[in-house]
């Protein structure tokens, strides 16, 4: 009995795929795979919880992202094993003993390597045999960039030329005559590809801000995205005082704190692009990568992860499920810039922090909102139509406010109020416009003692909420997934068999969302599917031969929550029987067949392209003999 599955002709969970395809674990030639089509981007939820695109990620495209590329050396003979070769020595400087040697006032000791105006360049070297004095090094003439050292050790700096000049020398520092050695001398490019203006600086591993930048300071790369694409943006902010520092060009994204930062961006221009706002810390292992071939990647999606107490996500350890979704359009233009008051206008009393928590997506992007005074508002406009329905949903967790919270849509009657809890939670409300008008739809409406965070919000005009689609800055649509034609004559027994299927609604909308193994057509079909109304639904079976009803089973459960069913249909001549969660909870003795090698398909409709299936599937299989009832028990037993 535990082999069943491995019994099956056809069987499919999920886990292999590709892009444009669903692979079936048997056959493993092919035959039993599903060919994918979506089309545009989509969300799921992962393994560890957290909602994510699901996305092929090119190459990386940014050149020396962490900043630790070094040039070639631009000393000679820097451990002046070879004498004085390539030194220009000045006053008393000598080189003796393997070492350049400083003994009086006004000695220097330099070379002329080729440098550009505007690059930076790492400098090290060590100073050996210290008795007195300052040495100081130049980058250039004395006006230019230099450091200093007063002791016996190694030595590095990074300094920008500031000037054409093509001077590094080592001298006394102005009035304070230096004694000692220096040796082991090195000078290198560093910040190579990077374009660095103003008052940017280069650090080890990291470009500085120093506070006092505006924002035509650039930091960029250029030739790096290209107009119209879609890009995977990481960078890591440390060391952070004060100011904000800007991506743009692809978007204007403000981060302010330390972390690390991911942003899926749509490219504006062929510019990547950094400025500061009186940014004062560092940033650096920046990487761009391009989202490529995501657009017909089947989703697996994740349920059931819970919470450890404290708010954070236990990732779930059991298995995921096929998602396939119908068409859908987030109708606000931007979901989760909730501070933007262009897109999201708020009222005084209501205060808002950006990047304030850890989100559902896993990136420090989440809003925290804190009312300073009563009657907080927070809106988006948006175009409704009268009589239509549209379902509106967010994601929010309470840091310690009024657990209670209602959503209003100014020009409508509908609200709803919500007990806020300690974890993250996707709200969902459904509504009928009353009204056609634009309309503010609210995620506040005059509540006080609000202390809580927000992400991720979305309008679509369905009867329920389908996964998040991120927007940033107009609407944007998620194609329907689309899976077809699985298996063939040899695969599929059109005399006897079993179809099984583990399996849950997206919602209890109003339909069929049919499984089936058919002709191609609905005439000769075994159907095994979901149907929905305004009471309930109900798992139900259905056989067709030659476009006749020979027998039609269902179960119904009643106003429940979607939840998964573990399901088969028995067909066998005079003998059917519909199995749900280990009970026989229908059968039918009489009734047709098909004639051999009718069957040839395995489809996510009811045969032909009718009544698709919109649902969560975690397992799909065929089999080629009527199941005995200890067997169909033993298979669909939760």
């Amino acid at each position: 009995m535990s082999n069943l599955l491995k019994d099956a002709s056809i069987l499919l969970t999920p886990t292999g795929y590709d892009n444009g395809s669903m692979n079936a674990i048997k056959p493993t030639n092919g035959d039993g795979d599903f060919t994918f089509v979506r089309g545009s981007a989509a969300t799921r939820v992962n393994a560890q919880g957290l909602v994510e695109n699901v996305q092929i990620i090119g190459g990386e495209l940014v050149t020396n992202g962490d900043f630790s590329e070094q040039g070639s050396q631009l000393i000679t003979n820097g451990d002046f094993s070879n004498g004085a070769t390539g030194w220009e020595l000045i006053g008393a400087a000598n080189v003796a003993n393997g070492v350049g040697n400083f003994v009086g006032s006004g000695d220097k000791i330099l070379q002329r390597p080729n440098l550009t105006q505007g690059k930076f360049y790492k400098i090290t070297f060590d100073i050996l045999n210290y008795t007195s004095g300052t040495s100081r090094v130049y980058l250039g003439s004395t006006g230019d960039a230099s450091f200093t050292a007063t002791a016996n050790g190694t030595y590095s700096a990074i300094l920008e030329a500031e000037s054409s000049t093509d001077v590094v020398q080592w001298r006394s520092d102005g009035g304070s005559t230096f004694i000692g050695s220096i040796d082991n001398c090195s000078v290198v490019e560093v910040g190579q590809n990077w374009a660095i203006e103003n008052t940017w600086t280069i650090g080890d591993g990291v470009a500085n801000g120093n506070g006092a930048n505006g924002t035509s300071e650039e930091l960029s790369q250029s030739g790096v995205v290209t107009t119209g694409k879609t890009y995977s943006i990481s960078y890591e902010i440390k060391n952070y005082v004060s100011g904000l520092i800007r991506l743009r060009k692809p978007l204007t994204i403000f981060r302010n704190a330390n972390g690390t930062y991911t942003e899926t961006v749509t490219a504006t221009a062929s510019s990547f692009i950094f400025t500061p706002s009186n940014f004062n810390g560092s940033i650096t292992n920046i990487s761009v990568k391009e989202v490529t071939d995501d657009t017909n990647l089947p989703r697996i999606n994740y349920e059931g992860f819970s919470y450890d107490g404290n708010g954070d996500i236990i990732p779930n350890s059991g298995c995921g499920s096929w998602l396939l979704e119908p068409q859908s359009t987030n109708l606000f233009v931007l979901s989760n810039g909730l501070t933007s008051s262009g897109f999201w206008p708020r009222n005084s009393s209501l205060i808002a922090t950006v990047n304030a928590t850890i989100s559902p997506d896993g990136t420090l992007n989440a809003t925290r909102f804190v009312n300073a005074g009563g009657g907080n508002r927070l809106g988006q406009e948006v175009a409704l139509t009268s009589g239509l329905t549209y379902a509106f949903s967010f994601y929010m967790k309470n840091n310690g406010g009024n657990a209670s919270l209602a959503t209003a849509f100014d020009g409508q009657s509908a609200s709803q109020s919500y007990t806020i809890t300690n974890d993250w939670v996707r709200y969902e409300f459904t509504f009928t416009a009353t009204s056609t008008e634009t309309s503010q739809i609210r995620l506040f409406n005059g509540e006080s003692d609000i202390d809580l965070f927000a992400f991720g919000t979305q309008l679509e005009n369905q009867s329920y909420a389908t996964s998040y689609i991120p927007t940033e800055g107009a609407t944007s649509t998620r194609n329907q997934d689309i899976a077809t034609d699985s298996g063939n004559a040899t695969l599929i027994n059109s005399i006897e068999g079993t179809l099984y299927a583990e399996m849950s609604a997206l919602a209890k909308e109003n339909g069929q969302k049919i499984l089936s193994i058919s002709d191609g057509t609905s005439n000769n079909t075994v159907k095994l599917g979901i149907a929905g109304n305004n009471v309930g639904l109900k798992f139900f079976a259905d056989i067709r031969v030659g476009g006749v009803t020979q027998a039609f089973l269902n179960e119904n459960v009643g106003d429940v929550a979607p939840t998964f069913k573990k399901c088969a249909i028995k067909y066998k001549e005079n003998d059917f029987a519909l199995w749900v969660d280990g009970v026989e909870v229908a059968t039918d003795t009489s009734g047709s067949t098909f004639s051999a090698n009718t069957l040839n398909v395995l489809k996510f409709t009811r045969g032909d392209a009718g009544q698709k299936f919109f649902g969560k599937n975690k397992a799909l299989a065929v089999y080629k003999e009527a199941l005995t009832d200890a067997e169909l028990q033993c298979l669909t037993t939760p």
